[in-house]
């Protein structure tokens, strides 16, 4: 390893260790902010310092309503493009109302074209894809597109899954080892709803009013505390027609029968047609190097999601795969002085695979 590369590593554990201060982020990079479409909701945040890029990387964002404008996203692009990066991270428009849909491929697709056709692009090179949460499911998708293989050079998968039901069903109510996070049940439901018996108009409405909920109480801890949240949904069903407001309720994990509740997702997730979703076939089709990076105590994608995913791959796409008790879904953690020793080997290999 020579000194360029260990100095590209110490700078990323200054930014990204469980010591750093996740307020901060490193000075001189600079962002601007390129549309995508005419569209005025279809755009990339593009970042780099002043120094000519060595590397270009493709940063596609999970599910969340500030999309590239999530501060977390912001800070840790900026941190990337802070060791030679060229960074783009899309807007991917259905992931920034909590749905995953097929047209977000092509709004991946869309943006890996934009970033290569950047004129500070750096000659004759290859694009590092990495993706955060379920933006994992594009990552493979453009990995596995015959069209693109030779533009990618690998991927980074940081808190993906494989099994789109497994993971939602895990969204639900955890699993015998893992907690859940409570209040990503009502992107289940969003996600759901074309399965159950609803008209147009109040899928609309549903999905406002959920879409709602989240922003009242996605980054704050105490909400996660049961019951905690039942009083912002109920304010929030209060202005929704009356027939729409048991189902919302039920989405915002405020329900007289869980068990019935929860039953009435597995049978949607059984009914629905997630085929294109299904990332079987396109793990075997995947070349390049993949790691595969994962939280212990994710309370969004179980860990087991990475491994099943790093599994499904072509072995020889195989890097490798790090579980780390460092890091949740989307942040380090602060763990004791004797953890911290216990995981400081994990924590220099993901150093590792973000360095250039």
């Amino acid at each position: 390893m020579n000194a360029i590369k260990v100095a590209r590593i110490l700078r990323l554990a200054r930014w990204l260790g469980p010591w750093a201060n996740d307020t901060s982020s490193p000075n001189r990079v600079g962002r601007r902010r390129i549309p995508l479409s005419t569209e005025s909701g279809f755009y990339s945040l593009v970042y780099r310092t002043k120094r000519l890029p060595r590397q270009a990387l493709l940063l596609l964002p999970g599910l969340h309503f500030e999309g590239p404008e999530h501060p977390s996203l912001d800070r840790f692009a900026r941190i990337m493009a802070s060791v030679g990066y060229l960074v783009m991270v899309p807007r991917i428009r259905s992931f920034a109302d909590l749905q995953i849909r097929p047209e977000a491929y092509d709004d991946a697709e869309q943006a890996l074209g934009a970033l290569r056709e950047l004129p500070d692009y750096p000659v004759g090179g290859r694009t590092d894809l990495l993706s955060i949460s379920f933006g994992s499911s594009l990552a493979i998708h453009l990995a596995s597109r015959t069209s693109l293989q030779s533009q990618i050079r690998r991927v980074l998968i940081y808190g993906g899954f494989a099994d789109w039901k497994k993971t939602m069903q895990f969204a639900l109510s955890g699993n015998a080892t893992a907690k859940h996070d409570p209040l990503n049940r009502p992107v289940v439901y969003m996600n759901l709803l074309e399965s159950f018996d609803v008209d147009g108009e109040a899928q609309v409405e549903l999905i406002e009013a959920w879409g709602r909920f989240c922003r009242d109480t996605w980054g704050r801890e105490e909400m996660k505390i049961p019951y905690a949240a039942t009083r912002t949904a109920r304010e929030i069903a209060r202005r929704i027609h009356p027939s729409s407001q048991a189902l919302f309720l039920e989405g915002c994990n405020v329900s007289s029968n869980p068990e019935e509740a929860d039953y009435r997702c597995l049978e949607a997730l059984e009914r629905g047609d997630y085929s294109w979703l299904d990332q079987t076939a396109k793990f075997a089709k995947v070349s390049c190097p993949v790691t595969v990076i994962h939280g212990r105590d994710d309370d969004v994608i179980p860990y087991t999601q990475a491994e099943e995913l790093f599994q499904s791959l072509n072995i020889e796409a195989q890097e490798q795969m790090l579980i780390s008790g460092l890091y949740a879904h989307t942040k380090a953690e602060r763990p004791s002085p004797t953890e911290t020793l216990k995981e400081l080997s994990t924590l220099i290999g993901i150093l590792k695979a973000l360095s250039l």
